[in-house]
Order: C-alpha cells, then sequence, then structure tokens
C-alpha cells in the first residue's frame, strides 16, 4: 500500500455561542492530500508559486485579500498540481 500524506488546516471558531459576533457560524477543517510518491515535485511546484506571488510567508488567502484576479491566477496554477482537497464543513 503506498502511503499518503494529508496537511490540514481550520476555520471558524470552536464556541456555540452564536450570539456573540466573534463566534463562526461554520468550523471548517481541509486536507490537502498527496501521494507519497508525488510529494517532493508538488513541494518544489507550491514552493515556485509561493515565492511569485508572497516572496517570504506562508500563502494565506488573507494576503490576497479582495484581489480576486491575483486569486485566480494563484488557483490556476495550483489547479493543475497533483494533489486531492478534503473539506469537512460544520453548520453550527
Amino acid at each position: 500500500m503506498d502511503r499518503v500524506y494529508a496537511f490540514t488546516d481550520e476555520s471558524g471558531a470552536f464556541g456555540w455561542d452564536l450570539d456573540n459576533p466573534n463566534v463562526s457560524t461554520h468550523f471548517i477543517i481541509t486536507a490537502i492530500i498527496v501521494d507519497e510518491k508525488k510529494l517532493e515535485s508538488l513541494r518544489v511546484a507550491v514552493e515556485s508559486i509561493r515565492q511569485k506571488y508572497f516572496q517570504t510567508g506562508e500563502m494565506k488567502s488573507s494576503r490576497v485579500g479582495k484581489n480576486h484576479s491575483r486569486r485566480k491566477r494563484i488557483l490556476a496554477e495550483l489547479l493543475p498540481l497533483p494533489f486531492t482537497v478534503f473539506s469537512v464543513v460544520f453548520d453550527k
């Protein structure tokens, strides 16, 4: 059996006090899933995209902001890479 890697991240607050404006109504967990055989080539490709659009630091949606044309360019370069996205969205 081939090994796969999952890189995870979450968004949203854990709390249930939905009347509080600081507590999100949804909680999202996302995993980027990669076959071990493709992991190194994916790392190289993603690093190239990160350097091109973010220079230093993480690739973060908040650093793209409302620049939708930039977001589309980044996603277009990520789309053909060998990974799968799996997300679970909890509507609290």
